[in-house]
């Protein structure tokens, strides 16, 4: 099996840092268009794939349950839905989209929303191989992480079917981690 890493072939950062993700947030906060600013924020708060946000209809906005659910894409084989813990903010606005029915809450395919992600990185000053929907996903991840959830609650609020996928983002050093160093680091005329 291949090892995952966090960090690209050149040692670049797959994932967003907190602060970027703020930043992130802060761009998409500025788009005109409630559908586009909703994707984002249905991105960055969850950490689902691209798909799987376009494949949300009205039914998946869980208010009861202050919850998104996914049905799980890469999990082809079976149909397994998973819920995934948003602000009630984000619910109330998902709901207020106009669309009919039950239809899907996004009318645009992946190559829009792909181009809506990069535009909103590149608004937040965020570059390369980190500057994606996969690098928001990385980033949601790490968050999870540094908030102490454990391992088997990340994979499944990612969707992943082995815990392999999910313990790359075991390896993030957290905020305590950095702490614990400091009680070991010599800096005294650095």
């Amino acid at each position: 099996m291949k090892m995952r890493s966090l960090y690209d072939g050149v040692g670049d950062r797959k994932y967003t840092s907190f602060a970027e993700r703020l930043a992130f947030f802060e761009a998409a906060s500025t788009l005109t268009n409630p559908a586009h600013r909703l994707f984002c924020m249905v991105l960055l708060n969850t950490g689902c794939r691209i798909s799987e946000a376009l494949a949300l209809k009205r039914s998946h906005v869980d208010r009861g349950g202050r919850s998104l659910v996914f049905l799980t894409l890469k999990q082809r084989r079976e149909i397994h839905y998973r819920p995934v813990p948003v602000p009630d903010a984000l619910i109330e606005s998902l709901l207020a989209l106009p669309v009919t029915d039950d239809s899907y809450l996004f009318n645009f395919g992946r190559t829009t929303g792909w181009k809506i992600i990069k535009a909103c990185m590149r608004s937040a000053g965020i570059e390369g191989i980190k500057a994606t929907p996969k690098g928001l996903r990385h980033g949601y991840a790490i968050g999870c992480v540094s908030i102490g959830l454990i391992q088997s609650k990340i994979q499944e609020l990612l969707g992943h079917k082995r815990s392999e996928t999910t313990s790359i983002y075991t390896t993030h050093i957290t905020d305590d981690i950095r702490q614990q160093f400091d009680k070991i680091w010599i800096t005294k005329g650095i």
